[in-house]
């Protein structure tokens, strides 16, 4: 399953998983950091079915028609020499397996469109579902059914929703849909921040001030921000490997500024992302 960020990958491989497919659903959990050692994938599998064997023994002990779940499987590689050994392991077990037990995998669509070319695990995946951005009409839907859910009244701009004409709403919607350009994550999370009070029963709205990400000019900054986009997550030592041991300093130094200029969060010591809330908007700059 592949698609931009927030398009709701996770979401339609948990629902595939648990809704259209009625095996047990294993989570196949890497590591926060990258790594090429097999044995991170051994304990992955150990780990998520409670069965301390290998991972063919495994495999052929769980019932048939289970389901193993890999989300974002950028995590599981990197862009260096021998980077790709455990999707390439990985591929082999759909391969062997493939018929007895089901694979479901998500990926960031520029990620899966740099890692693909370097693993043979494409070679053994049936199908993609691509996930595009969704049209006005099925965006709104989207909202106005969770606003439902909520089951609070709306009042935008000061006027209830109760007194404002079916287009003033319309209206309203359709900004999310122009904002986000119909990235169903990106306007949940617009939507939620354009509420600004709750009050009883009623959520007060107002118009989202449209912010715009400065031009990337710094290409040490583009660099390193396609990297931590590409894998996801990398620590100082992933870094290095990747550009070398020679270039530990102006990386340190680059790091920082991104750190500062809040592009880039720490998620655990030494280790770093794309700060979660720009990279809809980072991934556009990058990829435009």
């Amino acid at each position: 399953i592949l698609g931009e960020s927030l398009s709701g990958k996770t979401f339609l491989a948990n629902h595939a998983a648990n809704h259209l497919i009625e095996g047990k659903v294993y989570l196949i959990k890497t590591k926060l950091n990258q790594s090429t050692d097999k044995s991170e994938l051994l304990n992955a599998f150990q780990n998520a079915t409670g069965i301390h064997e290998s991972i063919n023994k495994i495999l052929n002990k769980v019932n048939s028609k289970s389901v193993f779940l890999f989300e974002d499987i950028e995590q599981w590689w990197l862009k260096t020499k021998g980077g790709a050994v455990l999707l390439d392991e990985i591929g082999r077990l759909v391969e062997k397996f493939g018929s007895r037990q089901y694979f479901i995998f998500t990926s960031n669509i520029y990620a899966y469109q740099t890692l693909s070319p370097t693993t043979t695990l494409v070679d053994n995946i049936m199908s993609s579902v691509i996930l595009n951005p969704l049209n006005a009409k099925d965006l709104i839907e989207v909202i106005k059914n969770r606003h439902k859910i909520g089951g609070l009244d709306l009042v935008y701009n000061g006027t209830e929703e109760k007194f404002l004409s079916d287009s003033k709403i319309e209206k309203l919607y359709l900004k999310f849909h122009s904002t986000s350009k119909g990235n169903i994550g990106l306007a949940l999370k617009q939507w939620l921040a354009s509420i600004y009070e709750t009050e009883e029963n009623k959520i007060y709205i107002d118009d989202l001030d449209y912010l715009i990400l400065p031009k990337l000019t710094n290409e040490v900054w583009k660099n390193l921000l396609y990297q931590f986009h590409t894998h996801k997550n990398l620590s100082r030592i992933e870094l290095y490997a990747l550009y070398g041991n020679t270039n530990k300093a102006w990386i340190n130094r680059a790091i920082s500024s991104l750190l500062k200029a809040g592009l880039i969060k720490t998620v655990e010591k030494n280790t770093f992302e794309i700060n979660p809330e720009l990279k809809p908007y980072l991934e556009n700059s990058l990829y435009a």
